[in-house]
């Protein structure tokens, strides 16, 4: 199987490389990976005290996040190495104040994993959430460097549990303790004989809350709002802004709008505005035009949706047309009601709050616009979704402090 799985990862090498050739995303990922082994040579010192913290992503390093933080707040001495496998996580993070280092991670090769560790050598190393890389976990078993998985919520359908997922499961099996989010993923670890699963909870949770105490102003938004109620349209991509847009262009002068798209690309922002009939400005424009004259404000930069939630009286939250709900817990915090797609039945959050009434699924325009004008038409409505969100989140909060207390530091 290990043949498989080597092959596997140079046909997906190889196809990124071709593919870079056209699109910027896979570029990044191509040229950020460059040297990259001999780059993290010259810069991480030896002998340091580090733990290395894996994210796929900007998703799950918010989720890892409390977990490092918390970490470097008992011990002074630590050293925090952050890779992401995405340039969605690096591009936003690479220059992040908490950690020593943030890079790339190199290709899961046995080589590479071997030159990574003996370079690092880290006390111990967090994966969060996914990402189940072969070569670095035997290796880190193998020179007996504790690693865990944080914030792991399993399914039937995983390969893990599959006949065939034999390899898999050994891979899995390499981490020293399995922090899971349910009781039905403790269960499904006991179904392949791994005793090391934990109930922790989500450590989302924390970091909603620890980011809402710790938010910021963002430039030009309360002038934007005004007296006016706000929606913040966040993540965003087309099959959302095809439902969400023909409200907008409707909507009584009461209320505005911030659209935060997932794609933040040319193409893309000029495709917003084409079907936008309403006066609309970019973020980036706000220092040259009336943005108080302006209906709708499209947001053309990346890492101000989470603090631009504060000043929001209604959240959508893109992605669950396509079956990718992004994160619905930032709104969430702010006591926002949440308009969300018909896809979000992988995402238990959006089914939780749903149930509680809190959230709310629509399925095309004409719903849209009638859960729109509900809210705005039934203000105590809002009133009580408002609290049943943020009831929600300081209900699930916690999932840091059971974590930080089984780690072996």
């Amino acid at each position: 199987m290990i043949v498989v799985y080597n092959a596997v990862l140079c046909i997906y090498h190889l196809g990124i490389r071709i593919y870079a050739v056209f699109n910027d995303k896979a570029s990044r990922w191509v040229k950020g990976r460059k040297g990259l082994l001999k780059q993290i040579a010259s810069e991480v010192k030896q002998n340091e005290n580090i733990v290395w913290v894996h994210c796929a992503s900007l998703g799950e390093f918010e989720q890892g996040r409390p977990i490092f933080e918390k970490l470097k707040e008992q011990d002074a001495s630590l050293k925090v190495l952050i890779t992401f496998f995405s340039p969605s996580g690096y591009e936003v993070r690479k220059n992040y104040s908490g950690a020593e280092y943030v890079y790339y991670l190199p290709p899961d090769s046995r080589r590479s994993a071997a030159k990574f560790l003996d370079i690092v050598n880290p006390k111990m190393a967090i994966f969060v959430k996914y990402e189940y890389w072969h070569h670095y976990l035997s290796a880190l078993s193998f020179r007996s460097i504790p690693s865990y998985l944080v914030s792991a919520r399993f399914h039937k359908k995983q390969l893990f549990f599959k006949a065939y997922g034999g390899f898999f499961r050994k891979t899995l099996k390499n981490h020293s303790k399995i922090f899971v989010q349910n009781d039905k993923s403790i269960e499904l670890l006991k179904s392949i004989g791994i005793e090391s699963g934990v109930y922790a909870g989500d450590t989302r949770f924390d970091r909603v809350m620890e980011s809402k105490i710790k938010r910021t102003e963002v430039e030009g938004i309360s002038v934007f709002k005004g007296e006016n109620k706000l929606l913040v349209a966040g993540s965003t991509w087309l099959d959302d802004e095809r439902r969400i847009i023909p409200y907008i262009n409707e909507c009584n002068d009461q209320v505005k709008i911030i659209i935060a798209p997932h794609e933040i690309d040319k193409g893309h922002i000029r495709k917003i505005q084409s079907m936008l009939k309403v006066k609309n400005i970019l973020y980036s424009e706000i220092g040259d035009v009336d943005i108080q004259g302006a209906k709708v404000l499209i947001i053309d930069n990346i890492g101000l949706l989470s603090a631009i939630y504060q000043y929001g009286d209604i959240a959508y939250v893109g992605g669950a047309f396509k079956g990718a709900l992004h994160n619905i817990l930032e709104p969430a915090t702010f006591g926002m009601p949440i308009v969300i797609g018909p896809e979000f039945e992988k995402f238990h959050e959006a089914i939780e709050l749903i149930e509680l009434g809190g959230a709310f699924a629509i399925s095309d325009a004409d719903t849209f616009k009638k859960r729109m004008s509900f809210f705005f038409s039934e203000p105590f409505v809002i009133k009580i979704a408002s609290e049943i969100c943020k009831t929600y989140i300081k209900q699930n909060a916690g999932a840091t402090e059971i974590i930080i207390r089984n780690l072996a530091c």
